[in-house]
């Protein structure tokens, strides 16, 4: 780019309209990489994977209490497989403690609900 010369008002002359347009491709080429970057990111951290199974998890407390299916079970999903475990609540009839635990190739994670009958 040329240096900019002073007008005899003062002000500075403005760039030619390629050397604009070339300007704004640039800072929209480095938002989209930026961007693009982000997402990849967000989308392969743990903390969306965490969620994604707690979802996952709440799912089948929902479709276990809705269909009244209290036996235990295996579930595969993706990467990981649920186990889920249901026994009775300290000698009490209509409470059920149910465990799940999902299992991934390097952990394991257990959690445990109380459901009513």
């Amino acid at each position: 780019m040329a240096l900019l010369k002073r007008s005899k008002h003062g002000f500075v002359q403005a760039g030619s309209l390629i050397e604009s347009v070339m300007a704004i491709t640039l800072i929209t080429i480095c938002l989209l990489i930026a961007l693009q970057l982000h997402a990849s990111i967000l989308d392969k951290s743990a903390i969306m994977d965490d969620s994604r199974k707690l979802v996952v998890l709440n799912q089948l407390v929902t479709d276990m209490k809705m269909n009244q299916n209290y036996e235990d079970a295996t579930f595969k999903i993706g990467t990981y497989q649920i186990k889920k475990n249901v026994s009775p609540f300290a000698g009490n009839s209509n409470l059920l403690k149910v465990d799940f635990t999902i299992q991934e190739r390097t952990n394991k994670k257990k959690y445990s609900y109380l459901v009513l009958k």
